[in-house]
């Protein structure tokens, strides 16, 4: 007979079965309210929570007869014993365990004889994590009977202990010639606390409580979180794991561990650990605006010495050509070839240092440095004024006429030579008069001196237009006289 519930399975009328097994498994608790007998066959009572076996003045009739089969009792939290309505009556026994296939439930994993298991669920060592709890009127010796010569009804009890140094005595609550009686304290993994890490890998280094005589064996063994979230006292599930102690010790006194066992089904071990948030701050690469003031690297700029020489200049006065009564005279004045100074223009380069990424313009340096300037100076430059040319006006004829044909005689003005006005000349810049009749002093010569200190950007120089030369003397066409008969 199987029963089966997500919550609670509650036997309240009695159950008999021969030559068959009870299995009751359930999600909460087994409330066990009147008696359960089998007969060549076992028990196997299975709870998420607790396991209540309770004879008390309302279910007077509660309890558990097998013989020739196995008894098996497993709580996730606590197994409750309570034989306080009649103490002089056992509440459990078991008649020789069995290993007979089909009666022994071994299928199940129930071992032979009884078997208590109680914490299942727990995480921790401490009575709150599940025991074993007898409760009777205060007579010992009335709950448990076990017959069987040794060892056809082996007891196994398996809890969570006050302390680890002080395990509790369960043999005063059996009477009978049934055992060997072992107790087993349960253990619990440690050491799995750790960083995030994004992972619910969980390692373990050691027993939560550190028993003496016991280690923990972590080859085969696999753990995990329940989440990857950061916690505190999260879950960790774990499999595979054994344990390293002294062999077992029978009786009510001995130091034996276990770790929690399968009922059931596979068990599926628990205990807790933490997962902590990262303390690594995020990596923060405060680049402090790298203010590179380079002052703009010792800018030496030799403005190339920039030679401008400007093509020679030859102006040819066109002839100027002289009409009277006399021969024609044609004067042509002397090639002048004019070459002016080589003008030099330098202009220093401005350099402007920015400091990169941070918004602090370096103060704009502005290095003007005086180029090295080679200013060749015209070689000696010989302004030849067209040589000095006299224009000889052919003496004027006045004829003799006679009185009545004489007529008023008007005789050319000549405009006198005027030298042209004085200039103002910007210093350095040779020129030169051309057609003009007038020779400049030697004292008025320009001779090339130094360039001023150059001011950038340097200003265009006046542009000289020399004076336009005399307008020619043409005499006026006499009137003709008249002629006579």
């Amino acid at each position: 007979m199987t029963l089966n519930a997500a919550g609670d399975v509650n036997i309240n009328a009695a159950v008999t079965v021969t030559k068959g097994n009870l299995v009751a498994c359930c999600g909460q608790d087994v409330n066990v309210r009147a008696a359960i007998t089998t007969t060549n066959g076992s028990v196997l009572l299975a709870a998420g929570r607790d396991v209540n076996i309770v004879r008390d003045a309302t279910f007077t009739a509660s309890a558990i007869t097998t013989t020739d089969g196995n008894i098996e009792i497993c709580a996730g939290n606590n197994i409750n014993l309570n034989n306080s309505f009649n103490p002089g009556t056992t509440l459990m026994t078991l008649t020789r365990g069995s290993v007979t296939a089909g009666q022994s439930l071994s299928n199940l994993g129930v071992p032979r004889g009884l078997t208590l298991i109680a914490g299942n669920n727990g995480t921790g060592p401490g009575t709150a994590g599940g025991t074993v709890v007898f409760t009777n009127g205060g007579l010992a010796g009335t709950f448990i009977t076990t017959t069987g010569p040794d060892p056809v009804t082996p007891t196994n009890i398996y809890y969570n202990p006050s302390s680890y140094t002080t395990p509790t005595n369960y043999s005063t609550f059996f009477t009978g010639d049934g055992g060997p009686l072992t107790q087993y304290m349960l253990v619990f993994p440690d050491g799995a606390s750790r960083v995030e890490d994004g992972t619910t890998t969980a390692t373990f280094t050691g027993l939560k409580g550190a028993p003496a005589g016991v280690t923990l064996n972590t080859a085969g063994g696999t753990a995990n979180f329940d989440t990857a979230a950061v916690g505190t006292n999260k879950t960790v599930t774990y499999t595979g794991f054994t344990l390293t102690q002294a062999p077992i010790v029978t009786g009510g006194t001995a130091t034996n561990y276990a770790l929690p066992v399968t009922c059931c089904a596979p068990i599926v071990g628990k205990t807790t650990a933490t997962i902590t948030a990262s303390t690594t701050a995020a990596v923060t690469t405060t680049t402090a605006a790298t203010t590179t003031s380079t002052a703009a690297p010792t800018t030496t700029t030799t403005a190339a010495a920039t030679t401008t020489t400007a093509a020679p200049t030859t102006t040819t006065a066109a002839p100027t050509t002289t009409t009277t009564a006399a021969p024609t005279t044609t004067t042509t004045a002397a090639a002048t070839t004019t070459t002016a100074a080589p003008t030099t223009t330098t202009t220093a380069a401005v350099t402007t240092t920015t400091a990169a990424t941070t918004t602090t313009t370096a103060a704009t340096t502005t290095t003007t440095l005086p180029a090295t300037t080679t200013t060749t100076a015209s070689p000696t430059t010989t302004t030849t004024v067209a040589a000095t040319t006299t224009t000889t006006l052919p003496p004027i004829v006045v004829p003799i006429l006679p009185p009545s044909l004489e007529l008023p005689i008007v005789l050319p003005i000549v405009p006198p030579l005027v030298p042209p006005a004085t200039l103002q000349l910007q210093p350095g810049l040779p020129v030169a008069v051309l057609g003009t009749g007038v020779r400049m002093p030697p004292e008025q010569m320009v001779v090339p001196v130094a360039p001023p200190p150059l001011i950038p950007p340097p200003l265009a120089p006046p542009v000289i237009v020399p004076p336009e030369a005399p307008p020619v003397y043409v005499p006026p066409e006499r009137p003709r006289r008249p002629e006579r008969n």
